[in-house]
């Protein structure tokens, strides 16, 4: 074990040890040729042949991220191992949690943003993280992170089991440990970017709560039940990195970046929306005064006019629609609004393929299935190029048979819907297909064996 002021390679000065990660001891020294401060972990001994074995100094010092410690070296003295690395100012966020803080949501979006990037830069480069917690994720002075202890487990092989953080291993990492720990028969289950995936769940959900999760896997509870004091969408996406089944997880940080990146579109048009709202609503108001003066002016024009203001009042209900379907995506009890809205637009006759889809969400919301069941149904033959009416029809067909009894369920009708789906889908788009679409006919599958 290094002693204050031994200097390791003729370079690195020991000055402190500030820590025991994962896999060692921790010491702040000085690096005498770069004037200054850097980290020198020295790895425990059990790690020392699997670092040896597979070469990881070319591999780390070759990394380069905003959100990781750069490596400088990497040194092997007598049987002790040392990787050295830039050092870190600031507070990890167990720090701050232990403070009592509480997270607003943009930080939180912010931080998820840089750790799902730098998760897939480390995927990219074969190595799996196997320690995300909030002791391994420092806050830099610009209130960005840094994610730390990455070193320990290249290409997923095993390494980081001995001593889990048990609060944010994914079940599967959970079950190997307990099975090397008792040696018990191993499931010989995998561990890939849905294992980090699982453990940046897990830590979002602790900065959201306030508490960590349950070490044993089994008696997790969603993050959803909690109702924690975040946006609906934020939350399902926690609760999705978090699910135990590996299937229903998502599968790599770009599906989770892509489902970011496709919320703060939809946000932005919903934003462009209201003004343009506001803009219509004012030249809805000044039309329809000026069909009331037209209708008094002369009354040949009584019929022509009816009309003019019925297909202005669609474009009312249909904003008033819109606002109603956005609040009850948060709040269910707005959900009745947004139907009452939708079904009267339908009724006007005024009711596009965009109008028909949102009174299907607004049913179900409100629970009402079989009416948006219904409503699909009538639209399959109206608009055969959009297959996402029968991919809708399919997902609640699916949903419906998933909660009857296992010996009841027949999907029969939900991998038709499924399969006519995908041809629609491959007649008439253009694409790298659909990952909702592939990701059901993989669940009917498994489900008709």
């Amino acid at each position: 074990m290094p002693y204050q002021g031994e200097v390791l390679a003729g370079t690195y000065e020991i000055e402190e040890e500030i820590g025991h990660g994962g896999a060692g001891i921790i010491y702040r020294a000085w690096h005498r040729n770069l004037q200054k401060h850097v980290v020198v972990k020295k790895v425990k001994d059990h790690f020392v042949g699997v670092l040896n074995a597979r070469g990881e100094a070319d591999i780390l010092k070759s990394l380069h991220h905003t959100c990781l410690p750069q490596v400088y070296d990497f040194l092997q003295i007598g049987t002790d191992v040392y990787t050295v690395m830039d050092y870190i100012s600031g507070y990890d966020l167990k720090y701050y949690l232990e403070q009592g803080w509480h997270f607003d949501e943009d930080m939180l979006r912010r931080w998820l943003w840089q750790l799902l990037d730098v998760l897939g830069y480390l995927h990219g480069h074969g190595i799996l993280h196997m320690d995300i917690k909030p002791a391994n994720i420092m806050v830099t002075g610009d209130w960005d992170i840094c994610l730390i202890d990455f070193n320990i487990s290249l290409d997923g092989e095993g390494g980081g089991l001995n001593g889990i953080s048990e609060a944010y291993a994914s079940p599967e990492q959970h079950r190997k440990w307990l099975a090397e720990l008792y040696s018990l028969p191993d499931r010989d289950e995998p561990l890939d970017e849905g294992t980090d995936i699982y453990s940046l769940g897990a830590t979002f959900f602790h900065l959201m709560t306030g508490m960590p999760p349950a070490r044993n896997p089994e008696e997790r509870i969603p993050l959803s039940l909690y109702e924690p004091p975040y946006s609906a969408e934020l939350v399902r996406m926690i609760d999705r990195m978090m699910e135990p089944s590996r299937r229903r997880r998502y599968r790599s940080t770009e599906q989770v970046l892509r489902e970011i990146r496709r919320a703060q579109r939809t946000k932005a048009e919903k934003w462009t929306l209201r003004i343009v709202f506001g803009v219509m609503l004012a030249a809805v108001i000044a039309a329809v005064t000026a069909a009331g003066i037209a209708l008094y002016r002369n009354a040949s024009s009584v019929k022509e006019d009816n009309a003019e203001i019925a297909m202005e009042d669609a474009v009312v209900t249909r904003q008033l629609g819109a606002y109603a379907l956005e609040a009850a995506s948060e709040d269910p009890t707005r959900a009745p609004e947004a139907v009452a809205y939708y079904e009267a637009l339908l009724e006007s006759g005024y009711a596009t393929y965009e109008d028909r889809m949102s009174l299907v969400a607004a049913y179900s919301l409100n629970g009402q299935d079989a009416e948006a069941m219904e409503q699909l149904s009538d639209m399959r033959s109206e608009y055969p190029q959009e297959y996402q009416v029968s991919l809708k029809l399919a997902v609640l067909k699916y949903n419906a048979q998933m909660e009857k009894a296992a010996e009841d369920r027949d999907f029969t009708e939900a991998k038709q819907y499924a399969d006519e789906a995908l041809t629609r889908y491959e007649q008439y788009v253009a694409g790298d297909g659909d990952e909702q679409l592939t990701e059901l006919l993989e669940l009917l599958e498994q489900a008709m064996r």
